[in-house]
C-alpha cells in the first residue's frame, strides 16, 4: 500500500548513506560498487515517485466521495455520501441482469440486520436501466435493502467500475478502506 514506497525510499537512502560513510571519499572500487549505489538511487526515486502516485489516487478517490450523491429506490429521494460520516459504509455496485450479484443479495441482506445497530450503512446502487426491474427483484426476492439508482452508470464510472458486482467499504472518515471486486459471502 501507500507505505511501502516511504519504506523503501528510506530502506535505499540510508543504505546508500551507509556506503558512503563506509568510505570517506565514495570511489567505487569494483563492479558491485559501480552499480549498487546508482540503483540505490534509482530505487530511492522511484519508490518516491510510487508513494507520490499512491497518495494521488488515494486523495482523487476520497474527493470523488464527497461529491457522490444518488436516488434512493424507496422515496425517489436524493442521498450525499457526506450523510453517513461517522459512519462505515457498505457501497455496492450491482444489477439485475448479473448472476454474481443476485447471489451475492442474500449475504448482504444478513449483513444489513447483523449490522442494524451498529454505525453502519449499507449503500446497493443498481446500475440497471430503470426502477421497473429493480423494484420487480425485491419484490420477487423479499429483499429489503436500501437500493439506490445509477442507472447513467455516472457513478461507477466515476469509480472505473466495469465489473459487477464491484464493492466498496467507506470508513468512518469517508475514505475507501477496502475494495472488493466479484461476489463475496459477506456472512463471514
Amino acid at each position: 500500500g501507500e507505505w511501502f514506497c516511504p519504506l523503501l525510499l528510506v530502506a535505499s537512502l540510508g543504505l546508500a548513506v551507509w556506503l558512503t560513510r563506509r568510505n570517506r571519499y565514495f570511489r567505487p572500487s569494483g563492479w558491485r560498487q559501480w552499480c549498487l549505489f546508482p540503483m540505490l538511487v534509482a530505487v530511492a526515486i522511484l519508490a518516491g515517485g510510487g508513494y507520490y502516485f499512491a497518495h494521488t489516487a488515494n486523495r482523487t478517490m476520497d474527493d470523488r466521495l464527497e461529491n457522490l450523491t444518488f436516488k434512493l429506490l424507496s422515496d425517489d429521494s436524493e442521498h450525499s455520501i457526506n450523510e453517513y460520516r461517522g459512519r462505515v459504509v457498505l457501497l455496492n455496485f450491482w444489477a439485475t441482469w448479473c448472476p454474481p450479484c443476485l447471489d451475492e443479495m442474500p449475504s448482504m441482506q444478513q449483513l444489513q440486520r447483523r449490522m442494524a445497530n451498529k454505525p453502519f450503512d449499507l449503500l446497493a446502487l443498481s446500475v440497471d436501466n430503470s426502477w421497473e426491474p429493480v423494484n420487480r427483484f425485491m419484490k420477487d426476492n423479499g429483499f429489503a435493502l436500501p437500493i439506490y439508482a445509477d442507472f447513467d452508470k455516472r457513478i461507477s464510472t466515476l469509480y472505473g467500475t466495469h465489473i459487477w458486482p464491484e464493492t466498496y467499504i467507506v470508513d468512518k472518515k469517508g475514505k475507501i478502506a477496502y475494495k472488493v471486486v466479484g461476489p463475496k459471502d459477506w456472512t463471514s
